[in-house]
């Protein structure tokens, strides 16, 4: 599944080439990927232009000058880009919109999971999957992130992969950002010393700008709207390469199963920690008369 730098990259290619042009019509070809809101339809973006194009979390938002927004969510195996509107559309393609010069934008979900929203731009903030949303990694502080830790029980891996934690992380970068601090994703969240919760909150940021810089990770079926992979996957310390050294220590990536997740780490360089055991209260024995 896309997360937060593959969506990234994914809108800023859109930011070149889509602001600034007038929508035409908007041609569905399977109702249940294009959800338009309230008395809303794919007739009202016509003649309106993109104003502009930007992502919360893993959601990428299209705003246009007539106060409309598109919300597009990739999911697992959804794709964007841009062809000219002669040319045949492939399968799966479920939803196309007429750009300007002979070009349409168009979307393909061979599993269907991905989702096309239209809506005016005031109900955003009500949208059922922005309302739950944590704040943006970028946007963190070392504080927010020790507030929002210190109240969790459970893993490490699945606080992070809580969207209302912190929002855009997914199993992919979880797992690379955890091994860069030499957290357990075991480890219980609200355990992590001060200087773990210091590091991680820097790991997140340096992680993420360095896979949006190479175009994210391409490891099934993610491409760029130029239809190009990503390459940080050639980057990854530890997701995907159970079995394999660890680029750190060289003994061997281990895999199982944490928060429901195929989860990867180095079992040296992540060490789990556990709580120490409580020392037994000394009990005096009072003789009787």
């Amino acid at each position: 599944m896309p997360e937060l730098p593959e969506v990234e990259v994914v809108a800023r290619q859109l930011r070149e080439v889509l602001v600034g042009q007038v929508a035409g019509a908007v041609h569905v070809h399977h109702p249940d990927v294009f959800q338009p809101q309230a008395k809303l339809n794919r007739r009202s973006l016509r003649g309106t232009s993109c104003v502009g194009v930007r992502r919360r979390s893993k959601l990428l938002i299209l705003d246009f000058s007539s106060d409309l927004v598109v919300t597009v969510h990739l999911r697992m195996t959804g794709h964007l880009w841009i062809s000219p509107s002669a040319e045949v559309r492939p399968a799966h393609t479920h939803v196309c919109l007429e750009l300007q010069r002979g070009r349409e934008l168009r979307f393909r979900d061979p599993r269907r999971f991905g989702r096309v929203g239209l809506l005016p731009a005031e109900n955003l903030a009500d949208d059922s999957y922005i309302r739950r949303l944590g704040p943006e990694p970028f946007d963190l502080t070392v504080d927010d992130l020790a507030n929002r830790l210190a109240a969790r029980t459970g893993t490490i891996k699945g606080t992070l992969l809580d969207q209302s934690v912190v929002a855009g992380l997914g199993n992919i970068y979880v797992d690379e950002i955890l091994h860069r601090v030499g957290v357990h994703p075991e480890q219980v969240a609200n355990r992590l010393l001060s200087r773990e919760i210091e590091a991680l909150s820097s790991a997140m940021v340096d992680v993420l700008t360095e896979a949006i810089a190479v175009g994210g990770s391409s490891i099934r079926d993610y491409l760029g709207l130029s239809q190009e992979p990503g390459s940080f996957q050639d980057r990854h310390r530890v997701f995907g390469r159970s079995g394999l050294p660890c680029r750190q220590c060289g003994q061997a990536i281990a895999k199982r199963k944490v928060a429901g997740r195929g989860t990867h780490f180095c079992p040296f360089c992540q060490r789990l920690r556990r709580r120490k055991p409580r020392p037994r209260r000394s009990v005096t024995v009072r003789g009787t008369l």
